[in-house]
């Protein structure tokens, strides 16, 4: 930083790194500066390990790397590289806390999920430690209990798992792909599930509260909700009902929901793999600040004192086809759907007619779909999931009879019960479940957090997961499917620059735990690593005593400032084009789709016909 151009007045301490986040110099300086490639593919994940010295990634070429994001040696950066023995792409990867880079633990779009040691050998660093039905969005760890994390899957379910007991899980588990099927593989070694929650939805991003821990989870659905729960009463919850079949869902204690997001739209009612502005791409809660005791270092005649709020109190909830939402945690919502307007980011043309409502969701669905191929594609994706739905109910109920093989008869009769209940349940699809009448009831049932502000500006219409997070006190970040980062003021809601750091999607937003520094990762193969650039306050030459060096940083900032708004009202005119045109959009989207879900069931088929002659070969001999 050339110090001879700004001068600055500063009172207090700088050891607080929300200091230099919050600084509009700083800020403004932001730039790529650093590209990280050790992938052949999309990088899907990042994760900054506890001291922010290392980056953990994972990619579509089933590879995660460990690399040092502040060596100078671009042969020395990349510390540690393997490929996974799955056959679908990593969907994320954390490292579990206190573990110093030692313990990785990995999910795949399959449904797997891996357990890593960088530290052992090949044979003892890698084991398969639970399967889930379908994709696994995120994992979260928890800083009080750093031998468990929490899943996040495609499947309907949240699972908490432990890694310092195993147990045995039954034989039916396995993920989509049937990466693991054979238990006697050395890859193998499931560990103990402490609890399952199970949604009408699938449960698609999740946050752990920086201060409360594990006395409040926020955990986002595919309704369009965010429900908060307490972790202990889901740990308790197993314990207490485990003669008796399923533990009971816990009640959340808040919930979250944009005003104004209808039940359904019509765009929704076609093939495609999210659900519309209900699906949620992430949640975060607002970090914890130190108290109010230093001054923000600024150039000359721009001071600015922080609020007294210590943080904590707000989450951000990110949607598809729809704003960035902050919401307060200890205010109730005053206004019900029914009361407010119709959000101007929803085209008015999507909403479903009252009488859609009573008509059949799948006929209503096939007669929006033309193209006969793809009626067919939803037919036998309908079928497998159906399938996959009864096989997974079946595994459970038959992995509970036998636990039950040595309790009492009560507990036995309760047991055959809760088992021919489930045998005889209605199979529905997840939006047969969301209705008008289901949202009021989960809005009924525990209080709704206060909708604050909305960020408006970033594309999210391809992609499931769009990252937002908080920078500082004073500024949100999301990622944008133009290939930006773009960042509002928390405040006022407007945008306040836009970073282009990907070809063409930006998902992941990972911000160092203590430097201004951020990690981007998208559809490119490398990491972008963004840090602040002091060449970009060099085109104006001042003199040290002029005024015209504030000028020029005035500049830079004014020129930000309208760059970014240009950019977001492009991407909001865009996103209402394709939420407008609704089936022709989707289904454009469904002839991509189309061949992998044609591939995806033909190797289902020939995996399980491949199975039935191998059982055959082994009776015969």
């Amino acid at each position: 930083m050339n110090s001879g151009r700004i001068n600055y007045e500063f009172l207090g301490s700088v050891n607080k790194e929300w200091v230099w986040k919050d600084n509009l110099y700083y800020f403004h300086s932001l730039k790529v500066k650093t590209e990280l490639c050790y992938h052949s593919g999309c990088v899907n994940t990042i994760c900054w390990d506890d001291h922010g010295e290392y980056i953990l990634s994972g990619s579509d070429d089933r590879c995660i790397a460990i690399a040092n994001a502040f060596s100078q040696d671009s042969e020395n950066q990349n510390v540690y590289t393997l490929k996974l023995p799955a056959y679908s792409n990593i969907f994320t990867a954390r490292f579990l806390p206190f573990s110093c880079g030692s313990e990785i633990v990995v999910g795949f779009k399959c449904g797997c999920v891996t357990h890593v040691n960088p530290n052992s050998s090949i044979k003892d660093s890698l084991k398969n430690i639970f399967c889930h039905a379908f994709a696994v969005y995120d994992i979260l760890t928890l800083q009080e209990m750093p031998t468990c994390f929490i899943t996040l899957s495609h499947d309907h379910s949240a699972t908490l798992l432990d890694t310092r007991a195993t147990s045995v899980v039954h034989k039916s588990s396995s993920c989509s792909r049937g990466c693991f099927n054979n238990t006697n593989s050395p890859w193998v070694s499931n560990f103990s599930v402490v609890n399952q929650l199970k949604f009408h939805f699938p449960v698609t991003a999740g946050d752990i509260h920086p201060l409360n821990g594990c006395r409040s989870i926020a955990l986002a659905t595919a309704d369009g909700f965010v429900r908060l729960f307490d972790i202990r009463k889901l740990v308790s919850t197993l314990s207490s009902s485990a003669a008796v079949g399923d533990p009971p869902q816990p009640t959340p204690f808040r919930v979250a929901r944009p005003l104004g997001l209808p039940a359904k739209i019509n765009s929704n009612k076609t093939f495609r793999l999210d659900y519309g502005p209900g699906h949620i791409t992430s949640v975060k809660f607002e970090p914890i600040y130190d108290k109010d005791h230093t001054q923000f270092l600024l150039p000359t005649g721009r001071k600015q004192l922080p609020s007294s709020d210590l943080g904590g109190k707000h989450l951000l909830v990110s949607h598809m086809y729809a704003p960035v939402f902050l919401y307060d945690l200890y205010s109730e919502e005053a206004f019900s759907d029914s009361e407010v307007q119709r959000p101007d980011w929803l085209p008015n043309t999507d909403t479903c007619s009252p009488s859609s409502e009573t008509e059949s969701p799948r006929s209503s669905e096939d007669s929006l779909i033309s193209d006969p191929n793809i009626r067919l594609t939803v037919a036998l994706y309908r079928w497998l999931t159906q399938h996959r739905s009864r096989t997974n109910e079946s595994a459970v109920d038959e992995a509970s009879t036998e636990s039950q093989t040595t309790s009492s008869s009560p507990a036995e009769s309760t047991t055959s019960q809760t088992s021919y209940t489930g045998s005889q349940r209605e199979q529905k699809l997840p939006i047969d479940y969301l209705t008008d009448a289901y949202i009021s009831d989960v809005i009924n049932s525990s209080p709704r957090c206060r909708e604050i502000m909305k960020y408006c500006g970033r594309e999210c219409c391809s992609t499931v997961v769009k990252v937002s997070t908080f920078w500082g006190r004073n500024f949100i970040l999301s990622g944008s499917e133009c290939g930006h980062l773009i960042a509002w003021d928390r405040n006022t809601g407007k945008p306040a620059l836009a970073i282009k750091a990907d070809t063409s999607v930006v998902n992941r937003i990972i911000p160092h735990p203590r430097f201004p520094m951020i990690a981007v990762s998208g559809i490119d193969r490398s990491i972008k690593i963004i840090e602040p650039d002091p060449n970009v306050y060099e085109q104006s030459e001042v003199d040290d005593g002029d005024d015209h060096g504030k000028s020029a940083f005035m500049k830079v900032v004014k020129q930000h400032e309208e760059e970014a708004s240009q950019l977001c009202q492009t991407n909001d005119i865009r996103t209402k084009k394709i939420l407008s045109s609704g089936n022709n959009h989707l289904d454009s989207i469904a002839r991509l789709r189309a061949g992998r879900v044609a591939r995806m069931i033909l190797l289902r088929l020939v995996e399980g016909t491949n199975s039935t002659d191998s059982r055959y070969t082994d009776t015969n001999t």
